[in-house]
């Protein structure tokens, strides 16, 4: 059995998510790769240690 992890977004990332609108559910679909990856993204520092972030692009994006 595989384990699945917990996504959270900061208040930010949600209001890009947001702006995103007819990309919503692509950008979905590309965070959703971490909950069974949590490693694929990269680890931040500072006040949110132990927090990993992702980055990727999508067609149609600037």
């Amino acid at each position: 059995m595989k384990n699945t992890f917990e996504i959270r977004l900061t208040r930010n990332a949600e209001k890009d998510l947001i702006a995103l609108k007819d990309l919503m559910n692509e950008a979905l679909d590309e965070l959703t790769v971490l909950k069974g990856d949590p490693y694929k993204g990269h680890a931040l520092k500072g006040s949110i240690y132990g927090v990993r972030s992702l980055e990727f692009s999508m067609k149609g994006t600037a």
